[in-house]
């Protein structure tokens, strides 16, 4: 239960440096970083609170039974840490992809290897996705004038708008 807490703990260190980090910023710059910390740094302290309550008054966890998915405890913990690890490595894909090719290449990649090999979606299905991604990303980087970061590719080829 002390990994709980220390895990709520890192959240609000987390959320409260995104806030120092924004006081920083320009004025319309610091609009999202700032809030979206402020309210995450909310409901941080909060799970902060409750897992420091259990974790002193040594409540017990609540089977999660009444619940629409109740949790697997049947499978073994070996399934259980090559499933959690095979997501990690999705994320890490995920990081290397936008520090090499930049947010919306290394986005738009990662999201169509995913719903391709993790979801297992048809090519059809992958593609549709995965375009409706890219212009997601794409319409909300014009209509708020935002620049993604760029990749470490950016030094040698020089990509149009909505890339780079």
């Amino acid at each position: 239960m002390i990994l709980s807490v220390i895990f709520a703990g890192f959240f609000v260190v987390f959320f409260a440096y995104g806030i120092y980090e924004a006081r920083e910023f320009p004025r319309l710059a610091k609009i999202f970083p700032y809030w979206i910390s402020l309210g995450a740094l909310i409901l941080a302290v909060i799970q902060l609170g409750l897992e420091l309550r259990k974790y002193l008054f040594q409540i017990e966890d609540a089977q999660a039974d009444f619940v629409d998915l109740a949790p697997d405890r049947s499978l073994p913990p070996r399934v259980v840490f090559k499933r959690a690890l095979a997501y990690l490595l999705w994320f890490i894909g995920l990081y290397a992809g936008i520090w090499f090719f930049g947010f919306v290449i290394g986005m738009t990649g990662f999201l169509f290897a995913f719903l391709r090999y993790d979801a297992e979606l048809t090519w059809g299905k992958t593609l549709q996705l995965s375009a409706g991604g890219f212009l997601f990303v794409v319409a909300i980087s014009w209509l708020l004038s935002l620049y993604w970061p760029e990749g470490w590719i950016a030094q040698w080829v020089e990509l149009p708008w909505p890339l780079a």
